[in-house]
C-alpha cells in the first residue's frame, strides 16, 4: 500500500456499494484522505440507491453504518479557504466544479504532509486534472 492515498468519491462508492475486492483495515485508514465533500457525496449516492430501489432498507441501513465507520476512521480534509481558492483557479484540462474541489483538496493535503500522495479515482477527467498537477494517479484502485 502507498504511504498516503487520496480517495475521491467514485472510489469510496465503488467500495461501499460493490465491494470491488476491497479490504480496508482500520489501521490502514489513517493513511487515507478524502475531502469532506466525499462524505456528502457518498451519503447522497446511498440515498439515491435507496430511492431507486437498488438498495433494500436493510442494505441501506448497513451501508450507512459502514460509511460512518469509514469516515470516522479516515482523514477528512476540510473545505477551507485555500482549497476553495485552488478549486476556483484555472486548470489545464476541463474539470467539473466538484471534481475541482477533490483535486484541490488533494493538492492542499499533499503540501501539508510534505509527502507523496497518490490520487485514486475512477473518473477519467479527474484523473487527467490530478495528473496535470503532478500526482501519481491510480484509476483502478483496489486496496488490500
Amino acid at each position: 500500500m502507498h504511504p498516503f492515498l487520496y480517495l475521491d468519491t467514485s472510489v469510496l462508492v465503488e467500495f461501499l456499494l460493490f465491494g470491488g475486492g476491497f479490504v480496508l483495515k482500520t489501521d490502514s485508514l489513517k493513511k487515507l484522505y478524502a475531502s469532506v465533500l466525499a462524505e456528502v457525496e457518498v451519503y447522497r449516492a446511498l440515498d439515491r440507491f435507496r430511492l431507486t430501489n437498488r438498495l433494500t432498507l436493510e442494505d441501506y441501513a448497513e451501508k450507512l453504518k459502514e460509511s460512518a465507520l469509514l469516515f470516522r476512521n479516515m482523514n477528512l480534509i476540510p473545505m477551507n479557504e485555500l482549497v476553495v481558492e485552488r478549486a476556483k483557479s484555472a486548470f489545464s484540462v476541463p474539470i467539473k466544479s466538484l471534481d475541482a474541489i477533490h483535486v484541490a483538496s488533494a493538492a492542499w493535503i499533499r503540501e501539508a504532509l510534505e509527502s507523496k500522495l497518490v490520487f485514486c479515482t475512477l473518473d477519467h477527467q479527474q484523473a487527467l486534472a490530478a495528473t496535470a498537477l503532478g500526482f501519481n494517479v491510480e484509476s483502478e484502485f483496489r486496496p488490500s
